[in-house]
């Protein structure tokens, strides 16, 4: 389907999954963002009351300034991160294990509230620390990946993710049954024109230089470019 595309329009198609995985991320993003002001204006609101007490403690003082510093160098750190989504930005290397867990939690929440779960097969652990050349564009491969099964997969109930050899991952997703009760909070699915479709990651991936191969239960991604 995506073969057919004119360059342009594939091009498009990609840079709409993109966003769509940005859409699904973003309260994540968020609340890593939000968390350190939380902490700085709370700090800030004791240290003042501290300068304005009869007595100034000096020690507790110098102990809320301590804490300003560190809550900045987390803020600092979370903008910081967010040029890890510019394409246009170059990009390092990255550990295949450590693509993994910096993605999961970045849609655990909202496969936690659709009472997913999403592991890793710690028998295919990697140990080799091969790199992967491109830690953006793996990322949003990797993430776009799990929306599709969360997508193609109604009845979706856990996503193992399985290290192949030396450079792939395997997304393996497992069905509940119709006679299993779905979860007590189930929310509806993403709009129509938000799904992440087989065409629609194919696309994604050949724009990103990646390629994906599609299985009876899952998704396989050799992480290797092309």
């Amino acid at each position: 389907m995506t073969a057919a595309l004119p360059s342009s329009a594939a091009r498009w198609v990609a840079a709409g999954v993109r966003h769509a995985v940005l859409l699904r991320i973003l309260p994540a993003l968020r609340h890593d963002l939000a968390s350190p002001i939380s902490v700085l204006r709370m700090s800030s609101l004791l240290l003042q009351r501290q300068l304005a007490a009869p007595t100034i403690d000096a020690a507790g003082c110098l102990e809320r300034v301590v804490m300003l510093e560190q809550q900045i160098g987390s803020l600092a750190d979370g903008l910081r991160s967010l040029r890890g989504w510019d394409l246009a930005s170059s990009s390092k290397a990255i550990d295949r294990q450590v693509l993994v867990a910096d993605s999961l939690p970045l849609l655990r929440a909202l496969f936690d509230l659709r009472g997913v779960t999403v592991d890793v097969d710690a028998a295919s652990a990697d140990n080799a620390g091969a790199m992967w050349p491109d830690a953006t564009a793996l990322r949003y491969l990797l993430l776009a990946s799990l929306c599709h099964l969360g997508d193609s997969h109604p009845l979706l109930v856990a996503v193992r993710i399985e290290y192949v050899g030396d450079d792939g991952l395997r997304l393996v997703a497992t069905d509940r049954s119709e006679a299993v009760p779905p979860p007590l909070f189930d929310p509806a699915p993403p709009e129509p024109g938000l799904t992440i479709d087989a065409a629609a990651l194919q696309c994604l991936a050949a724009d990103l230089g990646y390629e994906v191969r599609f299985e009876a239960d899952g998704v396989f991604l050799p992480l290797a470019a092309l």
